[in-house]
C-alpha cells in the first residue's frame, strides 16, 4: 500500500509559504497533507530567540513521520534586501529584532534544512511567481516519485490520512515528548 504523501513548507517570515501553500493544496486537488510551517520553524526561532530547541526530538519525529508517509521538506528563500523589502511592506518594524536578524533566521533554517531527513528542495522566491514555485515544487515531487507526467499530479486521490493513521501519529508525538519513542 502507497504512503501516503506530506509536504512540509519552511522559511522565514514573508518568503510565501502560506500563498504556496493555497496554490499548492488547490493544484494537486487536495491530495497530499501539506504543513506551512512545522519543526524547523521550531528550531530556527527557537535558536534565533536562545530558547532551548529539541533536535533530538525533531529528528525522532521526523523518522515517525517517515514511517507513516512519504515526506518532503520544501525550503522557500529569498534574498535578503528581498525579505526585508517584503516584510516592511507588510506592516513590520524594520528594528524589531526579528527583522533586523531576518539573515540569522534564515541561516537557522538552512542549518536544520541540513539535518532533515526528508526528501528536500530549496526554492528562491526572489523575483519568482507562487504559480511557478508551486510548479517547480510538483514537478519536484513527480520527478521523485518516478512518474511519467512531471507537474502533473495523478488523477487518482493519494491515499487519505485515517483516523486511525492520525492517532498513531498523535500517540508517537506524545510519546517523543515524554522521553520514549
Amino acid at each position: 500500500m502507497e504512503k501516503p504523501t506530506l509536504i512540509v513548507l519552511e522559511g522565514v517570515d514573508e518568503v510565501g509559504k502560506s500563498s504556496v501553500y493555497q496554490l499548492l493544496r488547490r493544484r494537486t486537488d487536495y491530495g497530499p497533507l501539506v504543513i506551512d510551517r512545522f519543526l524547523a520553524s521550531n528550531f530556527a526561532y527557537d535558536a534565533f530567540l536562545v530558547r532551548d530547541h529539541h533536535v533530538g526530538d525533531y529528528m525522532r519525529t521526523e523518522r515517525a513521520l517517515m514511517r507513516i508517509f512519504n515526506c518532503y521538506l520544501v525550503y522557500l528563500t529569498a534574498e535578503l534586501d528581498e525579505l526585508q523589502a517584503r516584510l516592511v511592506e507588510n506592516g513590520a518594524d524594520p528594528s524589531t529584532p526579528a527583522i533586523a536578524g531576518i539573515g540569522e533566521v534564515d541561516a537557522y533554517f538552512r542549518a536544520y534544512y541540513q539535518l532533515s531527513l526528508f526528501k528536500k528542495i530549496t526554492i528562491n522566491t526572489t523575483g519568482q511567481s507562487f504559480g511557478k514555485v508551486t510548479r517547480m515544487i510538483t514537478d519536484f515531487l513527480n520527478l521523485k516519485a518516478g512518474r511519467r507526467e512531471v507537474g502533473k499530479f495523478p488523477k487518482k486521490r493519494s491515499k487519505q490520512l485515517g483516523v486511525s493513521e492520525l492517532m498513531r501519529v498523535m500517540r508517537i508525538w506524545s510519546g517523543l515528548r515524554n522521553g520514549r519513542e
